[in-house]
């Protein structure tokens, strides 16, 4: 016993060119969607590089100046060391512990001028 589908032949036809056409629109539509997210996306991008390009330019200019820093701070530690020589060349007393009773003295007297000074300062 055979059968034969030939009445619904063009029935399944229509019914597949129907599917697949139903398939398209729905593939075209997320396609679209895609496109509008990946256009928002590169924007995005673009300005993520900008910002980048202009983070790394900050980053030169402040190595830069961060190569300027060192002799500036060997330069006020010469200095600190040096008042602390004379301070400890001052007293008769030598050892470690007059060395520390002299930084505490140049440390002292540093601190004590920085508030004198803000208090000029505030009062003019």
């Amino acid at each position: 016993m055979t059968m034969s589908l030939y009445p619904y032949n063009l029935y399944i036809l229509y019914a597949a060119i129907g599917i697949l056409v139903v398939f398209l629109i729905m593939t075209l539509m997320h396609l679209s969607s895609m496109g509008r997210t990946m256009k928002i996306l590169q924007d995005k991008s673009e300005e993520l590089s900008s910002k980048a390009v202009r983070l790394q330019e900050e980053l030169q200019v402040r190595t830069q100046n961060k190569m300027k820093i060192p002799w500036k701070e060997i330069l006020a530690g010469y200095v600190l060391l040096k008042a602390i020589k004379k301070d400890y060349d001052k007293h008769e007393e030598n050892g470690m512990k007059q060395a520390v009773r002299s930084a505490q003295n140049v440390y002292n007297a540093r601190v004590l001028k920085k508030i004198i000074s803000s208090s000029k300062t505030s009062i003019l």
